[in-house]
């Protein structure tokens, strides 16, 4: 977990090659929507892409997958929701925050629109703000 454009899918990709995991991120299922217009949209189908996942996550337990979620962590009970979910069906949970200061996401997040065209509202990472910090602290035990 951690903010956006901090580098959680770079660390979810070395993760899941390694033990051979299924990455279940919103992300890239935005991406696959029409609506997602090249990633101007990309906050317009956050809603869906998080739905598709949800359901991906879902199926993945049912077949006893090993996954990943790179997630922002933006809320605690979300993230408690999951991990609550998993243990239930007897996974062992790792939860890991990827640190990255404020100034230097919203720089890469510039950065990536200039690259790629997804945007992801200054707004938006100004109100996740120490959030994922803050809740990986509380859940990490």
């Amino acid at each position: 977990m951690g903010l956006p454009a901090s580098g959680k899918s770079t660390i979810a990709d070395s993760v899941a090659k390694e033990n051979g995991d299924l990455i279940i991120d919103s992300d890239m299922d935005k991406e696959k929507l029409p609506e997602f217009n090249g990633g101007i949209l990309a906050n317009a189908v956050h809603a869906e892409s998080s739905a598709i996942a949800a359901q991906i996550l879902n199926t993945a337990i049912s077949a006893g997958d090993n996954v990943v979620l790179p997630i922002v962590g933006t809320f605690e009970e979300d993230v408690q929701r999951n991990i609550d979910a998993l243990k239930s069906e007897g996974y062992e949970v790792n939860l890991y925050h990827v640190a990255l200061t404020l100034e230097k996401t919203l720089e890469r997040t510039q950065n990536r629109f200039k690259e790629t065209g997804r945007l992801v509202s200054t707004t938006y990472i100004k109100s996740v703000g120490t959030k994922p910090k803050e809740n990986y602290n509380k859940l990490k035990n």
